[in-house]
């Protein structure tokens, strides 16, 4: 999975070399930066009627989540977390299996 941290300058002596680097850092930045690439997801999660807790994996607070690819019909709106590092807590209407994109 891509990381936020940003590309690492290598110390060299030459003026073209640190062009280089610099370019290529400006480049890079917005795709490094981007959340969806940073985000994770998790397939099959089977859902209960009511509050489902998820653990994300991010390592992070995650920003939101999207969901779909559902194996019948149902309504999942979000819960308070206990810990939005580690989890996201969903509600969902029916029984069913979906997929979760945590950004």
């Amino acid at each position: 999975m891509p990381s936020n941290r940003p590309l690492r300058k290598i110390k060299v002596s030459s003026h073209e070399l640190n062009q280089v680097q610099d370019a290529i850092r400006e480049t890079l930045l917005p795709i490094t930066v981007n959340p969806i690439l940073n985000g994770k997801l998790i397939q099959h999660v089977p859902l209960a009627v009511g509050s489902n807790t998820i653990s994300h994996g991010l390592g992070r607070n995650f920003i939101t989540w999207l969901v779909g690819n559902f194996s019948a019909a149902c309504t999942v709106y979000n819960l308070a977390s206990p810990d939005v590092s580690k989890y996201v807590v969903v509600n969902a209407s029916a029984v069913c299996v979906a997929d979760f994109l945590v950004l």
